[in-house]
């Protein structure tokens, strides 16, 4: 947050603070400040460097993930899945393409190239459509998928 209440200005900018964002907040105040205050042009060259970084991470994510999602797994997933604490994912396939549908917005799905698995050799699906690139999603059973925020998991139990 950053407030000048005597220009009548005031920013608040929410990031994840685990890839980056408090450095990515220190540049925006920097920029907010050249264009308030006609400051000399420093924050814009390390914009372009928080680009690039996502670009690049995006990129990396990619090599790690098999799209589309292999059929023997598609085949393994229910329809629907309800979380009490997240609500619905509808599952869908729109030509070889799996989608999650979660109502109110909805993500490509990719699972892990190295063989779709996590340590303990579930399946995991992440979201790959721009915007929503990272939330990975364990097929702990036949009957579950599972969001972790690495503070909780949130179970989805399927619906037939």
């Amino acid at each position: 947050m950053v407030w000048w209440p005597e220009h009548d200005v005031g920013a608040v900018i929410l990031t994840n603070s685990s890839d980056g964002g408090t450095s990515l907040r220190n540049v925006f105040r920097r920029r907010l400040m050249e264009m308030l205050f006609d400051g000399s042009a420093e924050a814009e060259p390390n914009l372009s460097v928080f680009r690039d970084l996502a670009a690049d991470e995006t990129a990396a994510l990619g090599e790690t993930l098999t799209r589309p999602v292999p059929d023997e797994l598609y085949e393994r997933l229910a329809p629907l899945y309800v979380s009490p604490e997240l609500g619905e994912i509808r599952m869908r396939r729109d030509a070889g393409t799996l989608w999650f549908d979660f109502g109110g917005w909805k993500s490509e799905m990719a699972s892990r190239r190295d063989g779709g698995g996590d340590r303990d050799g579930n399946a995991v699906l992440v979201t790959v459509s721009p915007g929503t690139v990272g939330f990975e999603f364990r097929l702990a059973t036949n009957d579950s998928l599972v969001l972790s925020d690495g503070k909780r998991d949130y179970v989805f139990r399927a619906e037939y």
